[in-house]
């Protein structure tokens, strides 16, 4: 099972880092079999938030969404349909670096 550490800290007072808690867990019996740390592998994603959204006028399963990022207004075509405005989504901008996915180019 994975288990993020900040969702953990949703849920439960941790007053001690990722490293310490993992070891507390381990001394107690907890197998731990692996800790990474994903944040320093992602680079250039921001978090946005969608303000208008409208369908795509040449692909129905395609919608245009405005999504305000602290350096502006972006337009962003996406196929998902559970978004809705006012949500707040990651936004990979041009040339982000994501684990397994590689670096993002704009088209």
């Amino acid at each position: 099972m994975q288990v993020s550490y900040n969702l953990l800290k949703e849920y439960v007072d941790i007053d001690m880092s990722a490293e310490e808690l993992a070891q507390r867990l381990t001394i107690n019996g907890i197998i731990l079999e692996r800790m990474e740390n994903i944040s320093t592998e992602i680079e250039k994603v921001v978090v946005g938030k969608i303000t208008s959204m409208s369908q795509h006028p040449e692909n129905k399963k395609l919608i245009i969404c405005q999504v305000d990022i602290k350096e502006g207004t972006l337009q962003i075509i996406c196929g998902a349909k559970n978004i809705k405005v006012s949500d707040k989504v990651a936004v990979a901008l041009d040339g982000a670096k994501l684990p397994q996915i590689g670096i993002i180019k704009s088209k």
